[in-house]
């Protein structure tokens, strides 16, 4: 029917203009529901072309790359195989955490049980210094299909121990791949935001810590 071309047209003009405006890929089906659900949401309010855009891309922050997105990594059994991954290509951080400091101590933040501060003291030539923890993160990314193991090689200010499950990042040159493990350093990449209510759920940091310690 013209109203069934209509909506085809809408899905397809919307996953172009991910594409190239946002350079993320999505699968159509997954736009379909989508639209659905603004459908729902919004009644009887008339979208303009501009708001489902908007509001598509904050859908697809929020969801699971395993479900809306196109894998753009190259089809590999072995994740040792890899020896980099191209600049723009965007990943999905499962989980992460501080491997530079103690999950111990880590938990105990998180629980409020005691105080951390970022120094700890170290006894050398019989004096007592104090030297502040260098992070290290320590993450599992993901483009939907391939799971691959990052690290943070140096540091990068864009990333943060308290990014939720299911954020999402966007490679902004060519990174290196050792191992099966991305090594990210200084200005490789930038933030893009959200979240993935599912895995906070089951993969929290908290949970993470716990099951380290176990």
């Amino acid at each position: 029917s013209h109203v069934t071309k209509m909506a085809v047209n809408l899905e397809t003009s919307l996953v172009r203009w991910l594409s190239e405006a946002k350079n993320v890929l999505v699968n159509q089906n997954w736009v379909s529901e989508c639209l659905k659900l603004a459908k729902l949401k919004q009644a009887d309010k008339f979208l303009s072309l501009l708001q489902l855009q908007d509001y598509v891309y904050q859908q697809w922050l929020s969801s699971n790359l395993g479900e809306s997105g196109v894998p753009t990594l190259p089809v590999s059994k072995q994740a040792e195989s890899y020896s980099h991954i191209e600049t723009e290509t965007i990943l999905q951080i499962n989980w992460l955490y501080d491997v530079s400091t103690s999950c111990y101590s880590q938990l105990l933040k998180i629980k409020n049980c005691e105080k951390i501060n970022d120094f700890e003291a170290v006894e050398h030539a019989g004096k007592v210094a104090m030297v502040r923890s260098s992070r290290m993160l320590f993450m599992e990314v993901t483009d939907g299909d391939t799971v691959l193991l990052a690290i943070e090689y140096e540091p990068v200010h864009e990333l943060s121990e308290e990014l939720p499950c299911g954020t999402k990042i966007q490679l902004t040159s060519e990174v290196t791949c050792r191992d099966g493990v991305l090594l990210f350093v200084q200005n490789c990449l930038k933030v893009l935001g959200g979240s993935v209510e599912s895995l906070n759920e089951t993969k929290c940091k908290r949970h993470l810590l716990e099951n380290i310690l176990k």
